[in-house]
């Protein structure tokens, strides 16, 4: 063999390599060959979204959840594709700002970038998950922001907090419910509509709910994505789904991951900023692939690519 066919074998080689690499990245990013995606756009008359009959007070709903092959995969396989959909960035933001406490728990980070930057004139911000730390919700209000933070059980009555800081005593869940503490939970659909918010932007929604992120989210996707479709950024703390002394198994990670694929590719919500934190995992079990230092709980940016598409 010539030194010129030798080379040519040696590119095609590397062609191949790089493409299965390519194809198998693809496959656990959008988890394709696990999980049956709909893609259709959300608001469309052609979107069918599947009946789901899972009880109001369930955190995860397991073979419940459409789109749930129920393969019993590997535990570490699991892991991966749910690590891949948190860490896989769909956009950098050029431009960004952090409210709230400049490090640790407590503060977030806006993208400041058109289109997709708050508007100080006229935004309007939610903030769920409070625990007695209001620099996130401040900072917005002094940035020009009305702000509406949620939490039931720091032990307050409805109140106005700080100029343009509303407090409601209520949290965030997939339903209306009493739970077992007397709190009050609500949907998000239900927040709005009480607030009289129905026909305007959200510019940033912060959820920091210590797990009922699944249950809302499983709202947002199987009932009531449209509530979603008004939310300029979103911000999540996502935990694992179960608290430290039950480990995680890989039916939960195929849910969750479920829900984080469909709130990208059936809601259109791109990554722009993951962080990952220990500070969760008092409470929470570990859920990280091998060879990742192990959190427990991911902190997700999102902003809504459907909001500016038209």
């Amino acid at each position: 063999m010539t030194a010129g066919k030798a080379r040519c074998v040696q590119l095609a080689v590397v062609l191949v390599v790089c493409l299965t690499a390519l194809v198998t990245w693809i496959h656990v990013k959008y988890d394709v060959r696990i999980f049956d995606i709909c893609v259709q756009p959300v608001g469309s008359k052609e979107a069918v979204w599947p009946k789901i009959e899972c009880p109001s007070e369930a955190i995860l709903c397991g073979d419940k959840v459409p789109g749930m092959k129920g393969q019993q995969l590997n535990i570490n396989v699991s892991k991966s594709i749910f690590h891949s959909l948190m860490t896989d960035l769909d956009f950098e933001c050029p431009r960004s700002r952090r409210f709230g406490r400049p490090s640790g728990d407590g503060g977030y980070t806006a993208c400041m970038a058109e289109p997709v930057a708050p508007k100080n004139s006229s935004c309007l911000v939610y903030s769920f998950g409070i625990s007695n730390d209001w620099t996130f919700d401040e900072d917005f209000a002094r940035f020009g922001c009305e702000v509406h933070s949620f939490d039931p059980s720091i032990g307050k009555q409805d109140h106005l907090h700080a100029p343009r800081v509303n407090f409601h005593s209520v949290g965030l869940w997939g339903s209306d419910v009493i739970d077992s503490h007397g709190w009050k939970l609500e949907r998000l659909s239900t927040i709005r509509k009480r607030l009289g918010h129905e026909q305007r932007i959200i510019d940033v929604l912060k959820v920091d709910v210590e797990g009922a992120e699944w249950p809302f989210l499983r709202d947002m996707i199987f009932v009531d994505g449209r509530s979603l479709s008004s939310v300029r950024q979103l911000f999540m703390e996502l935990h694992t789904p179960r608290f430290r002394s039950t480990a995680v198994t890989a039916t939960d990670l195929e849910e969750i991951s479920v829900y984080a694929s469909r709130l990208r590719l059936n809601l259109g919500f791109q990554l722009y900023k993951n962080v990952q934190n220990n500070n969760c995992c008092g409470r929470f079990a570990p859920f990280m692939p091998p060879g990742v230092p192990e959190k427990c709980c991911h902190e997700v940016f999102y902003f809504n690519s459907r909001l500016f598409a038209n």
